[in-house]
């Protein structure tokens, strides 16, 4: 599961829940190498710091991907 979550987040979705509710697994699919959409992301996952942070750096790597310069 981690392996596809690393390279597609939105697969996140169709984990069990058991996978759904481990912290790791969704940094690893905000992570991503195509991220999980931010809207996915459980309630109870959205107030915590490194959630927060990691779907900052998320954003500021596709910004960056996007416009190089």
């Amino acid at each position: 599961a981690m392996l596809a979550i690393s390279l597609e987040g939105n697969l996140y979705s169709y984990l069990p829940t058991r996978f759904r509710n481990n912290k790791e697994v969704l940094l690893s699919a905000i992570q991503s190498k195509n991220p999980l959409n931010p809207n996915s992301i459980p309630p109870q996952f959205n107030q915590l710091d490194d959630i927060r942070n990691a779907i900052k750096s998320s954003h500021l790597a596709r910004a960056k991907a996007l416009n190089p310069n």
